[in-house]
């Protein structure tokens, strides 16, 4: 039966409301973007994953608050900082690894096509889609082809269905591939308008468009088919197979990455819930909802573009700076949110503040009075930066690395170097260089020392051991 709009927002709000109430509670304390991340995803959206599993999904206006929320509570109520499809990307693609809360609804949808699709599983909802199916005897084509009983629109079943065909969508134009379409019984691979249809192929489990084609993308020739399924003539006519290369020909466009049959994913289909012995498995939500998140790539931010130009080197390779920065470099979260907030230009600075209205002094540099205090003049320009950063690379080759030269600032700024040791002394050296140009204080070595210190504490032992004991001596 169809659901009004009013039905479906009302079991949503009550959640909502709880939701609302955790993020008024955690935004009285002062969490890092991580933090705040990993409140979204155990505490936030929690509150729906009961719910969005056996019910219809929220309506746009409910999806919408949401939205809203979640976002909000990430930049303190203010105006996005970074664009959102960055920040919902992976964190080595320069995101935070968060998500849209419209793709979490459709993974944990989409979870339940391995139920119907595992034999083993018996469950009264199961068998009410099945005879919901156009055809119950053939669900893989129904799933796959979204194809229901015409009395059997608006429900639950459709809803399911379609937010398969909405994932393996996603799935497509963010891997810039192609649906590994079945093509029995489907709209968009047509024989002149007609959909296909070959019981003995079917049965035969022959069904999807990587099954007509080579690794290459080209449609097989009629005698190459037959000698790959071990099929006679008999069994498949040069007539039938001419109206499948005929349909899979016109549904095959070069043009775009999501109709090109040389760009087929063939996971994007049931596939991608079959194990190792071909039984199918339940997915957990998260490693569905990764298969949707947008993978440009990561040198195109501009932000890192800026970098690349200022640092005068275009071959770096910014997924490893963010795979090194959010897996390897420090325990401390606070830390590695400022070197994110640099990398991406949005650490504050005097000339941002004045821009901002937010400071009315002056945009000139607190330290030498003689520039913008932009990002690149505090860390690549100013004199007093640079005299400052000379003695922590010396620090560095008296007591780590007697080779360690940086003279254009990139291990300061991508904080790459092979030894974990010097990456956190840079990365406290960025830290606390930002701290003092915002609050227009000198920098002073002993202070520094006196923050390696103390973020020392609770560090991981290779980086605490090798850092203080060059400190006691």
């Amino acid at each position: 039966a169809v659901v009004s709009t009013q039905s479906r927002s009302r079991n949503y709000l009550e959640k909502l409301e709880k939701a609302s109430a955790a993020v008024k509670s955690w935004s009285k304390r002062d969490l890092t973007l991580l933090g705040k991340c990993t409140l979204i995803k155990s505490i936030i959206m929690s509150q729906f994953t009961y719910l969005i599993q056996p019910l219809l999904t929220p309506c746009n206006n409910i999806v919408k608050a949401i939205n809203t929320l979640i976002f909000n509570f990430l930049w303190g109520n203010k105006k996005d900082k970074i664009k959102r499809d960055i920040v919902c990307s992976p964190r080595e693609q320069g995101g935070l690894g968060l998500f849209y809360p419209i793709d979490f609804i459709t993974s944990l949808k989409v979870s339940l096509i391995s139920k119907l699709l595992d034999n083993s599983f018996k469950h009264a909802w199961k068998d009410i889609i099945t005879r919901q199916l156009k055809f119950p005897n053939h669900i893989i084509i129904c799933i796959e082809n979204g194809l229901l009983a015409n009395n059997n629109r608006g429900g639950f079943s459709e809803n399911l269905l379609n937010s398969y065909q909405e994932w393996k969508s996603k799935c497509s134009i963010a891997g810039e591939c192609t649906i590994n379409h079945c093509i029995w019984g489907n709209d968009k691979i047509t024989d002149i308008g007609s959909s296909l249809w070959n019981t003995e192929l079917i049965y035969k489990g022959i069904m999807y468009l990587t099954d007509f084609i080579t690794e290459n993308g080209d449609i097989l020739p009629y005698p190459n088919f037959l000698r790959r399924w071990g099929l006679s003539n008999r069994q498949v006519s040069t007539t039938n197979y001419a109206s499948i290369k005929l349909a899979i020909r016109r549904f095959h466009n070069p043009n775009t990455s999501t109709r090109n049959t040389s760009t087929v994913n063939k996971l994007l289909s049931v596939a991608f819930f079959s194990g190792i012995n071909g039984d199918y498995k339940m997915v957990k939500g998260m490693k569905i909802r990764e298969q949707m998140a947008t993978r440009s790539p990561v040198e195109n931010i501009r932000s890192l573009r800026k970098w690349s130009d200022e640092l005068g080197l275009d071959d770096i390779d910014w997924s490893s700076v963010f795979t090194n920065l959010f897996y390897s470099l420090t325990n401390n979260f606070k830390l590695i949110q400022y070197q994110y907030k640099l990398l991406h230009k949005i650490s504050t600075c005097r000339y941002m503040r004045f821009k901002m209205k937010i400071d009315t002094d002056s945009p000139i540099c607190s330290q030498c009075k003689n520039k913008l205090e932009t990002l690149d003049h505090i860390f690549l320009e100013c004199v007093t930066t640079g005299d400052f950063v000379n003695k922590l690379n010396i620090f560095i080759r008296i007591n780590i690395d007697p080779h360690y030269d940086d003279p254009l600032r990139y291990f300061l700024i991508t904080l790459t170097h092979s030894d974990p040791r010097v990456n956190f002394l840079n990365a406290v050296c960025t830290w606390f260089i930002g701290k003092s140009y915002q609050n227009n204080l000198n920098l002073i070595w002993g202070s520094y020392i006196n923050y390696v210190k103390t973020f020392l504490k609770g560090e991981k032992p290779h980086i605490y051991y090798g850092i203080i004991n060059i400190l006691l001596q």
